[in-house]
């Protein structure tokens, strides 16, 4: 904190006594008890941060890109993906994450990459894959660019992921970021 005080030399005292409180006063930490019975629980910090509900745009998005990856899926030879629902937890948990932060990338913001993230959802299994977007406008526009790009492309086409779970998310601006969460078992 810096103060410059112009003006009458007697003023200068005061403004750097001001100053030293104001900067003090932050510093100060008084424990306040809580009385029990209060119905106040601690916080629980095994849920991911940022944690939202799946919405009602995910929901639409998973019925129709779920068609369109099976699609692309079926042109190859490879059986369907199956929506799965604890992976559509974790896609939206991850997306609204993002959403949140701002930033789209494949480690959460709590610094937890994609199987950190199946282990706190309940999903288990041998094989996994996350590809992430940011800006598409719809579910038809993510699964395009993601079929347009070779590493997206790859984990949709892997013949081992059975399941899937897809999700967008909205941030304050109204840009969406998307997740598709592929595993080789629900």
């Amino acid at each position: 904190m810096c103060f410059v005080v112009k003006g009458a030399p007697m003023l200068r005292p005061v403004a750097i006594s001001l100053g030293l409180c104001a900067l003090l006063s932050g510093c100060i930490v008084v424990p306040v008890p809580v009385p029990d019975g209060m119905g106040m629980s601690p916080l629980d910090l095994s849920s991911p941060p940022n944690a939202c509900p799946v919405n009602a745009e995910t929901e639409g998005a998973g019925g129709a890109g779920l068609a369109a990856l099976n699609a692309a899926r079926a042109s190859a030879g490879l059986p369907a993906l199956s929506l799965a629902p604890r992976l559509t937890r974790v896609a939206q948990n991850h997306s609204c994450d993002q959403a949140v932060t701002m930033k789209m990338g494949h480690v959460g913001s709590d610094g937890a990459d994609l199987r950190k993230r199946l282990d706190r959802g309940g999903v288990s299994g041998n094989a996994w894959a996350e590809n992430v977007g940011m800006g598409q406008r719809s579910v038809d526009e993510m699964v395009t660019a993601w079929m347009t790009s070779a590493g997206h492309r790859a984990n949709i086409l892997n013949p081992r992921y059975r399941a899937a779970g897809l999700a967008v998310s909205r941030d304050v601006t109204g840009q969406p970021y998307w997740t598709l969460v592929l595993a080789d078992r629900p």
